[in-house]
């Protein structure tokens, strides 16, 4: 009895705590992520198709030859507070001379969820979704399967992003219409969403609509041809200030100090380190890209993939460096 006691009283004293951890637990909120810090990313999930997924027409992650993607990327940098647009570009592979996704018997199957986090949490939080499914046998032509994606709504926050028609957060219709990339036809399946953001308005957005054209190609590569040729005289941090823009807004994106988005020391060490060499770079072979609804340029090769600014290991690999120009106030500036 003496044991059945002492077992008793044990028990007892583990039923209050247990019981007043989970008051606790049930008792503190769940901060909706957009008011601490928030981390805004898009989570894909690509097979069947080249694809081109972007944000408020900025490119994140693309492959032409279309390997399978199952990835998520924080895009806080690309977006404003307020109306903001994610897409899918998607054309089939390998043959140019094929028709519409639908019309190949390409099973082409995409996902893209816009997720929120706050930055000193773990937990993402599904906002919208976007679902693109191709199988021929499912609908034909342009009224592909978007069976899956979010629907147009309201929202508002608690303990996740619910329905409510009195919500501040609106996630507009899947917009789905044909598109010709390059040689092949394809489809871009897009929706806007929605929603309050703490920082300032970036400065790309105000920045200068650019003309896709021989004189725009010149000026960036004019641009690219200054870094190219301070790092070949290891000489990077005379172009400081071309950089200021990106150093603040990219830090200023992820509640960071300035100094951690500085790239100005690695690219000077790698400038000067004799185990890496400078990957040669030849003007007449650069294409030009715009993005960000023409207020973006760079220059890549032919791919659209690779930047001209890139160094090469002799034990092997390399590394390259993307920078995003802007025109703003008459002046070409870093922004990304």
């Amino acid at each position: 009895m003496l044991i059945f006691k002492k077992q008793k009283k044990i028990s007892t004293i583990s039923f209050i705590i247990l019981m007043s951890i989970t008051f606790l637990t049930r008792g503190a909120p769940i901060m909706n992520p957009l008011d601490n810090q928030p981390i805004v990313s898009i989570a894909m999930s690509i097979s069947g198709c080249a694809y081109d997924v972007r944000v408020n027409d900025v490119t994140i992650m693309a492959d032409p030859e279309g390997s399978v993607l199952e990835t998520a990327i924080p895009v806080n940098e690309w977006l404003q507070s307020g109306t903001n647009t994610f897409s899918m570009h998607l054309t089939p592979v390998g043959k140019p001379d094929l028709k519409i996704l639908e019309e190949n018997n390409a099973t082409c199957i995409d996902k893209a969820t816009v997720q929120i986090r706050s930055n000193t949490g773990a937990v993402n939080y599904p906002l919208t979704t976007l679902v693109y499914n191709s199988a021929p046998d499912v609908l034909p032509a342009l009224l592909a399967n978007t069976k899956g994606s979010a629907p147009a709504q309201k929202l508002t926050f608690d303990k996740g992003f619910i329905q409510n028609d009195k919500g501040q957060y609106v996630i507009g219709d899947v917009q789905i219409e044909k598109e010709v990339i390059g040689k092949n036809t394809g489809v871009d399946v897009s929706r806007s969403f929605s929603i309050p953001l703490p920082f300032p308005k970036w400065q790309w957005l105000s920045a200068e609509t650019l003309t896709n054209n021989q004189e725009t190609l010149q000026e960036v590569t004019a641009q690219y041809m200054k870094i190219y040729n301070a790092l070949k005289n290891k000489n990077i941090e005379s172009l400081s200030d071309l950089f200021t823009i990106r150093f603040k807004e990219t830090a200023e994106a992820y509640y960071l100090p300035t100094a951690s988005a500085n790239i100005i020391p690695e690219l000077e060490k790698y400038s000067r380190d004799p185990n890496v060499s400078q990957m040669e770079f030849d003007p007449q072979y650069g294409f030009l890209h715009l993005a960000g609804n023409g207020k973006l340029a760079k220059i890549t090769d032919w791919t659209g993939q690779q930047s001209p600014i890139a160094f090469v290991f002799k034990k092997g690999g390399g590394i390259s460096y993307d920078f995003t120009f802007a025109k703003i106030n008459g002046k070409w500036v870093i922004v990304r």
